[in-house]
């Protein structure tokens, strides 16, 4: 017994150098934009133009779709799933990482803002989005999407409080709309802190930004007309953080299809000021490629 105990003693102390030895998992690399935009100008750009804008309405738009979808159809087209000779034969010189490398490239672009012309397009639309593509085996959006207003849906059920107000259910719109509210309080805020004179913000009246002059925070007749215009301290960060805020205002789809990007600079904008930005959750968006 004693010499089986021993030599099992034995066995597992030679074997511990070795188990010690062995070198860690290699974590995986980075996707690269820059490698991303190399191969997008000598492979995909032909058809999808050097910054995925489209090309010929015949392709689809590349520029700030996710990447992760981006690698999928790249995997399928190379093993075949989904059967296209052209981009099978594109997509056959790829490597995995090459294909990662450029969906990170495409994810960075984004895409502009654009609309249905066709009327029968947009019933064709609202077809697939409730019922799919029976003969393709495109399954109806409204099975993950659920029949829910465009304003309340997330991103792919993400469940993360980027606007901290504890809501982690409502659309996305809501996100970014509390983020808003938030941003235009901090450039009120900041505005009459460096130069004492209030601001006020008018979607409707050009150009949008006036002298709070009857000092009531509201974009009222007694602040728009002539000589009403703010022109307090324009600081560099007041530049910025209205320029952003217009932008979050006059474009009412982004919560669709850029919405990280605009949560990123509305709390950008908020810290730029001096707000407080602690309960926040800022979203990680790949940078541009150079």
């Amino acid at each position: 017994m004693m010499k089986a105990l021993s030599a099992l003693v034995l066995t597992a102390l030679l074997a511990a150098p070795a188990l010690a030895a062995t070198p860690a998992a290699t974590p995986a690399a980075k996707p690269d934009p820059a490698k991303g935009q190399a191969i997008s100008t000598q492979v995909c750009g032909a058809c999808h133009t050097a910054d995925g804008s489209r090309g010929s309405p015949a392709n689809p738009i590349l520029a700030g779709q996710h990447p992760e979808y981006l690698v999928k159809q790249l995997q399928e087209f190379k093993a075949g799933t989904r059967n296209n000779a052209i981009m099978k034969g594109f997509a056959s010189t790829l490597s995995d990482d090459d294909m990662k490398n450029v969906a990170a490239f495409y994810a960075s672009k984004s895409a502009k803002p654009g609309f249905a012309k066709n009327k029968d397009s947009v019933k064709l639309g609202e077809k697939i989005y409730r019922g799919g593509i029976a003969d393709k085996a495109v399954p109806a959006c409204a099975g993950c999407h659920g029949d829910a207003k465009p304003e309340d849906i997330r991103f792919n059920t993400n469940t993360t409080d980027w606007d901290g107000d504890g809501d982690v259910t409502e659309g996305v719109k809501g996100e970014i709309d509390t983020l808003a509210e938030a941003l235009y309080t901090q450039i009120q805020t900041y505005a009459t802190d460096t130069s004492g004179a209030g601001i006020v913000y008018s979607s409707a009246a050009y150009p949008y930004f006036f002298l709070d002059k009857d000092g009531d925070g509201n974009p009222d007749k007694n602040d728009q007309g002539q000589d009403t215009n703010y022109n307090g301290n324009w600081t560099p960060k007041l530049l910025r953080a209205a320029f952003n805020y217009q932008y979050s205002q006059k474009d009412p789809g982004a919560f669709v299809h850029n919405p990280k990007y605009v949560i990123q600079f509305l709390i950008d904008s908020i810290a730029d000021l001096g707000g407080d930005v602690s309960t926040y959750t800022r979203p990680e968006v790949a940078a541009p490629a150079p």
